[in-house]
């Protein structure tokens, strides 16, 4: 398993990447863009590149849908990787129900998920050029989701304590991720920001291993800001060769209070276990 399919791993993973969980658009933003956020990706102390994820509204088929929208790009100066990869995502708001995800890379098929609520089932079609050379439906009930609303959902309960298995796609089929919530609050550092600031932590379980997936399964890890909007600070998952590691390097989110998550509160833990 090469670099290029990790780096592809890690971020279907975290697409996230990706986005705010508020039906509104904040204060300020601008042609429906509720927040930009900028990842390092790190396998060891490589750099592979980078994750862009963003949230906007925009309407599809007389809808008003919020869309998640994940970027790869890799690192230029590794010259044998040369990633450029797109997954985006249209639900709705409120309760997470995904209308249609595409997914698109340089070199391999593009992949269109259309989820029918009324009747259960997800249309899956692989296409190459224009023209189509894969097609499946299954029998999904909805809630389903994908790697985009999975973080979604942990960012909307990462305060709770529950332990919940939701019905996951992949590839060409639907397994189940578990998502466990402590409501641990721990401080964490990352590049975008001085000094440590305070975040919920979370795990989960991925009852699954795909291709796209460079052989990712089992335990995960994730950080989100400790204030309500529970943006993605950090992420771990473990794949075929070791553990890949995505920061938060940078951010565009209108009214965000940040000053705010570097205070100090009760009983917060942090990375190395210190009381603060």
């Amino acid at each position: 398993m090469n670099i290029r399919h990790q780096l592809l791993a890690l971020a279907v993973v975290f697409a996230v990447p990706t986005s705010p969980l508020s039906s509104q658009t904040p204060e300020g933003a601008s042609s429906g863009e509720i927040e930009r956020l900028t990842y390092d990706v790190r396998w060891s102390f490589i750099n592979l590149g980078t994750v862009t994820i963003t949230q906007t509204t925009g309407t599809i088929d007389g809808k008003c849908h919020s869309i998640a929208r994940m970027a790869v790009l890799s690192n230029p100066s590794i010259p044998f990787l040369d990633l450029d990869f797109v997954h985006e995502t249209a639900f709705q708001s409120a309760d997470l129900q995904i209308d249609r995800e595409t997914i698109t890379t340089k070199s391999r098929p593009r992949t269109f998920y259309v989820h029918d609520a009324v009747n259960g089932s997800i249309l899956m079609v692989d296409s190459l050029d224009g023209r189509e050379c894969r097609r499946n439906t299954v029998s999904s009930p909805p809630p389903c989701y994908d790697v985009n609303t999975l973080l979604l959902y942990a960012r909307r309960t990462a305060r709770g304590n529950a332990r919940v298995s939701l019905p996951t796609v992949i590839d060409y089929g639907v397994n189940p991720t578990e998502i466990i919530m402590t409501g641990e609050c721990e401080r964490i550092d990352v590049p975008a920001f001085e000094g440590t600031v305070r975040s919920r932590h979370f795990t989960g379980i991925a009852h699954w291993v795909g291709s796209s997936f460079a052989g990712m399964s089992g335990r995960f890890e994730g950080w989100v800001s400790d204030d309500d909007a529970a943006v993605p600070l950090r992420a771990s998952v473990k794949i075929l060769l070791g553990s890949i590691v995505l920061e938060l390097a940078s951010y565009e989110r209108a009214g965000w209070n940040t000053a705010a998550l570097s205070g100090h509160s009760p009983s917060i833990v942090d990375n190395q276990g210190d009381q603060r």
